[in-house]
């Protein structure tokens, strides 16, 4: 029995590039099991026409350079309308780097370097796949001697006080936080991988809910309340971690 997958729209203003797009993800259904129900597009104006009318696709695979609309503002139309906040932004383009911090705020999935290599797309591809289905991995900590599990896609940041830690977890649109002892150097080797940096020697923060970067601070989940300081001298780090966390979103370290 194959299971329909995910809705994908593709838009390039060249035809060759969409249709060759849609061949290598037609090529994977059968290994993974599923058919993708796939809209191509050559005008950004036409895709943004129909985000207006709130025809809006769990995948998106863009050019930045369109004929009239360009991907950005595509991408800015994806995230403005509340069906589309959760949506997987791929960037297919040759030089993203002078798009860098435009791509940052849209909250992208990755970006597929353009001309197209054909297992670099399967492979981030198939990421993608395995990302949507859910990061249900854990994150066990002790409270009143049991063991409390946590999904780690779920926690924002963690905060260090003396010895203990406070938690952020966010679940159905609702911070909680939860307190227990553990050293934070101890659970940030847990919980290393792209997602969770150390911006400040007191927080872990997972990148999936940074939503502002600036030289000396992150913003998490758009509320200025939540601004964690990055510590002097580690801006470069900092940067050279979310530039790696969009370009290898989805893979392991």
């Amino acid at each position: 029995m194959v299971r329909f997958g995910k809705t994908i729209a593709i838009c390039d203003d060249m035809q060759a590039v969409a249709d060759e797009i849609e061949q290598i993800i037609k090529g994977l259904e059968k290994s993974i099991g599923a058919r993708y129900s796939i809209a191509k597009y050559t005008s950004g104006s036409k895709l943004i026409a129909d985000i207006d009318n709130n025809i809006l696709y769990d995948m998106y695979f863009l050019d930045i350079r369109l004929g009239g609309v360009n991907g950005i503002e595509i991408g800015k139309k994806i995230r403005g309308n509340p069906l589309g906040k959760d949506a997987m932004l791929f960037y297919v383009y040759s030089y993203p780097q002078e798009y860098f911090q435009q791509l940052f705020d849209l909250h992208i999935y990755n970006i597929i370097n353009k001309p197209l290599d054909i297992e670099e797309f399967e492979r981030k591809f198939m990421e993608a796949v395995e990302y949507m289905k859910g990061d249900e991995s854990l994150f066990v900590i002790m409270q009143n001697r049991r063991k409390v599990p946590v999904k780690r896609k779920n926690i924002v940041y963690i905060e260090s006080n003396n010895k203990l830690l406070t938690m952020y977890v966010l679940e159905e649109d609702k911070l909680s936080d939860m307190t227990f002892r553990m050293a934070i150097n101890d659970a940030f080797m847990e919980l290393r991988s792209v997602n969770f940096v150390r911006p400040h020697a007191s927080y872990i923060v997972n990148l999936e809910y940074v939503t502002e970067f600036g030289e000396n601070h992150l913003v998490l989940c758009g509320d200025p309340k939540l601004r964690i300081n990055v510590t002097l001298g580690k801006a470069a780090e900092m940067k050279a971690a979310v530039h790696k966390f969009m370009l290898q979103r989805g893979s392991r370290v």
